[in-house]
């Protein structure tokens, strides 16, 4: 999971080499390039199933508690603030749900992005290499192991590569 405060870009070495409005840029093309409507969909079920189950869930706690109060003996000064938390999940619940699932579908995105853009003899991460012209196609030669390999042949375009060249302005 990622600490809010932070840049989820600079989890990537990979990215460190553009500043942060290119980063951004990035990002939205990865999510636009690995459905970000199936990963919003996916969201509003995780937040809309979430906030569903915690009602029933909350009053079987509250039943249960009652009867763990009387067996354990633990008076109100417990008993307050497990029912304050038990009935306020259904607000702090569903958005850590929501958030955590969030990340992880940022995450994966992100990191398909990458992968696509890694050579295909050694693994060496292609982005941010200068473009050259191989057989009338783009192209990028790996510093790694010499390999060229067209764009064509990895399904990307000139911006996946180099994602100075994207524009636009990010969306948050």
């Amino acid at each position: 999971m990622r600490i809010l405060t932070k840049k989820i870009h600079r989890a990537y070495p990979e990215l460190d080499q553009f500043d942060d409005k290119t980063c951004k840029r990035f990002i939205t093309r990865a999510k636009q390039r690995h459905g970000a409507w199936k990963a919003n969909a996916f969201l509003v079920f995780v937040l809309v199933t979430t906030f569903i189950l915690w009602i029933p869930l909350a009053i079987l706690l509250g039943f249960l508690e009652r009867k763990l109060a009387l067996i354990l003996g633990y008076g109100d000064a417990l008993r307050i603030p497990i029912m304050l938390m038990l009935y306020t999940g259904i607000g702090w619940f569903p958005s850590i749900c929501f958030l955590l699932s969030r990340d992880r579908l940022l995450h994966l995105a992100i990191r398909t992005q990458l992968q696509h853009a890694l050579c295909r003899n050694c693994g060496y991460s292609l982005l941010g290499l200068t473009l050259t012209e191989h057989h009338n196609q783009q192209a990028v030669q790996c510093p790694e192991c010499g390999q060229t390999t067209t764009l064509k042949e990895l399904d990307l375009t000139q911006a996946d590569i180099d994602p100075t060249l994207l524009s636009g302005e990010p969306r948050s």
